[in-house]
């Protein structure tokens, strides 16, 4: 399995707008666009959770399943934070 990296993975998936897609967390939950803004195993739960169940984000379009199992994955590894250079 390769390595997920918060830069290369997480961050999109926080800021996006990607195919159309809007989840734009970070629009209401700043802290997350910082690399070390989202490492808590208690709050990735609680962020997983929410999103597999549709309440968030809020206004937004759903996550994809693939995309909330990138974060699990990430907090797995142990919230690797990877490249700013690589975004």
């Amino acid at each position: 399995m390769r390595q997920v990296t918060f830069y290369s993975d997480i961050l999109p998936i926080l800021t996006s707008n990607e195919s159309g897609n809007a989840y734009k967390c970070t629009t209401c939950h700043a802290h997350y666009g910082e690399p070390n803004g989202l490492n808590n195993v208690g709050e990735v739960d609680r962020i997983v959770e929410s999103l597999s169940a549709g309440r968030m984000p809020r206004g937004g379009d759903r996550v994809p399943d693939a995309r909330i199992e990138l974060i699990r994955t990430w907090q797995l590894q142990g919230f690797q934070n990877g490249s700013a250079a690589n975004t």
